[in-house]
């Protein structure tokens, strides 16, 4: 039976069918025909994975990203980090490194983060005199913070799929996302030194800094009140995206007063298209999980590796090269969708943490989201910043190593990623 199913959907790719039609059709025709399932039952099946509490975080977290950036919150967030290190030989860097870091705390999309920072961010690099390939790759490589840093999409996906809290994984995502951050300042400002950036303009005073931190305070402090109320146990993470879209129309409406009709009516609509990409995808991916567990996939897979005999290292080293390969060709939630329910039971025979293989997911998953040839991240950049997607690859390169380099360190030590869910009371 899988053999016709796997057929099936290479024969639709083929055709030209869209993804989510070439694996839920093929995937709908193996039910039908091999399984004997009514047509009553599969949509059932379609439906329940979208139609969750948690599944609905997803679509808020972008609403209220969206929301941040046509309300006018981003570009204070943009003038307080300018204003503190604006000054500094390739300072543009350490602004687009803080900013995509907090703005992802407040979007938990990696592509709002880009629109954000790139809009307003690429007109001053080039006048700077930041070469297209610098200020690109940056942009690119510290938009993908969003997946790590809470509260990320995928994790939301991911605790679903794990059935482990997302909470939890939000919390094991904060310090390699932090430290990611950390090396990707480091490297931007050893290159724009390499460049020959020089400084483009004076210190900002005191009282400069001061105005505009005090103008940003409402939009800085939107992660701590979504942060603080998820670990706090006041609010889940699902009513935490509510609040933080309600936080963000306020702050937008009241204090900067930045919406038109026309820039509000964009967030819903920028967002109603995103959530309905991804939850078509991940109602027809939800078909094709079923087959694989149904024709023993998982089992099997768990005891070829066990009978490989295999170190719990040394299976975690080739899983995360694999997630790095298959990004390559697979945006990162319909590989997750696809993988993780597969690779539980080998997960629980080699007695793996759950929040550190989330992690590592993740990281690996943000390395092949950049490399071609389907690296959506890299067109996505290229067209904010009208260059073509090769100059964007050329500067991801430096920033791309070290995130290999990361990775590996996340793998030989996985305190990094469980420390704080540990200091935080979670598991």
């Amino acid at each position: 039976m899988m053999p016709f199913s796997l057929s099936s959907i290479v024969i639709f790719l083929l055709s030209g069918a869209p993804l989510f039609v070439s694996i839920g059709l093929g995937s709908a025709l193996i039910m039908i025909f091999g399984h004997h399932m009514p047509i009553r039952s599969i949509v059932p099946m379609m439906i329940g994975p979208v139609a969750s509490w948690p599944m609905l975080a997803m679509p808020l977290f972008i609403l209220a990203g969206a929301l941040m950036l046509s309300g006018g919150s981003a570009k204070r967030m943009v003038d307080f980090f300018n204003a503190a290190f604006g000054h500094m030989r390739g300072g543009l860097i350490v602004v687009v490194v803080a900013f995509c870091t907090l703005f992802s705390a407040l979007s938990g999309s990696g592509l709002a983060a880009i629109a954000a920072v790139g809009t307003i961010m690429f007109p001053e690099m080039r006048r700077q005199g930041y070469s297209d390939k610098l200020s690109t790759g940056v942009v690119a490589v510290t938009g993908e913070l969003g997946v790590l840093i809470p509260p990320s999409i995928l994790f939301i996906i991911l605790g679903m799929l794990m059935q482990t809290s997302a909470a939890s994984l939000f919390a094991a995502g904060v310090v390699p996302g932090l430290l990611l951050a950390l090396v990707f300042c480091i490297i931007g400002l050893f290159l724009a030194k390499k460049e020959g950036i020089k400084v483009a303009v004076k210190r900002a005073g005191w009282r400069v800094i001061g105005d505009t931190f005090v103008k940003a305070i409402p939009a800085v402090i939107m992660p701590i009140i979504i942060l603080g109320g998820i670990y706090s146990g006041l609010f889940t993470p699902t009513e935490a995206a509510s609040v933080s879209c309600v936080y963000a129309i306020l702050v937008g409406a009241v204090v900067y007063r930045g919406f038109t009709w026309q820039s509000f009516w964009g967030a819903f609509v920028s967002t109603a298209k995103i959530s309905g990409v991804m939850y078509i995808m991940i109602a027809s991916i939800a078909l094709f999980s079923y087959i694989i567990s149904v024709g023993g996939a998982p089992k099997a897979l768990a005891g070829l590796v066990i009978q490989a005999g295999l170190s719990q290292t040394q299976f975690v080293c080739v899983l995360c090269a694999s997630f790095i390969i298959l990004g390559f060709v697979f945006e990162a939630w319909p590989m997750m969708w696809i993988l993780i329910p597969l690779l539980l039971p080998t997960f629980a025979a080699l007695d793996i943490n759950l929040l550190w293989m989330g992690v590592l997911f993740c990281v690996g998953t943000m390395i092949g989201q950049v490399t071609p040839p389907m690296c959506v991240v890299v067109y996505f950049t290229s067209k904010i910043a009208k260059v073509p997607p090769g100059t964007v690859i050329k500067g991801i390169i430096p920033f791309l190593i070290a995130e290999v380099i990361v990775l590996f360190v996340l793998i030989f030590v996985p305190e990094l990623s469980l420390w704080f869910p540990r200091v935080m009371g979670m598991r």
